[in-house]
């Protein structure tokens, strides 16, 4: 009986990790619309997400504002490698934060590995939603004046 009930056990907690693990390459379809599949954005539009992300991983500011580009959008000019982007960025607000976590993590793990630091931690579903939490009235018009507090990451200067 107790061997039953461990298999049992076992098993019940193999489909719930099972079910906690997100695809963040199957979640990033939703945005290839905008930043290609290959994440090279379009551009004057839609930014790449490749081979600057990283620092940004790095710092306590960057992460939340990857985490709030992501749940509140972006909006107003912004530049990257020199060129300007004056598209706008939808909340993903819809996903999850496991799901924001994977594609977060899939970006950055595709096309900025090489950028990122020695250490880097990938984002948590926990850390999504503490963020998340702490900014739950920001709006996309806010999250580029976050974008501006991140010395990595400045907009436009007009």
């Amino acid at each position: 009986m107790l061997r039953y009930i461990l298999a049992v056990s076992c098993l019940a907690w193999s489909v719930s990790v099972a079910a906690q693990t997100v695809d963040g390459s199957a979640i990033f379809k939703r945005c290839v619309a905008c930043h290609q599949a290959n994440g090279a954005g379009v551009q004057g539009a839609f930014p790449p997400l490749t081979r600057h992300l990283g620092p940004k991983a790095a710092s306590v500011a960057g992460r939340e504002y990857l985490i709030m580009v992501l749940s509140a959008g972006l909006s107003g000019e912004i530049s990257v490698d020199g060129k300007n982007y004056r598209g706008m960025m939808p909340a993903q607000a819809g996903l999850k934060p496991p799901e924001m976590a994977a594609v977060l993590n899939h970006v950055l793990s595709t096309w900025n590995a090489d950028t990122l630091p020695k250490g880097w931690i990938p984002f948590t579903a926990q850390e999504v939603q503490v963020v998340r939490d702490k900014y739950k009235n920001i709006r996309a018009t806010d999250v580029r004046v976050m974008r501006e507090k991140i010395p990595t990451l400045k907009t436009r200067s007009k």
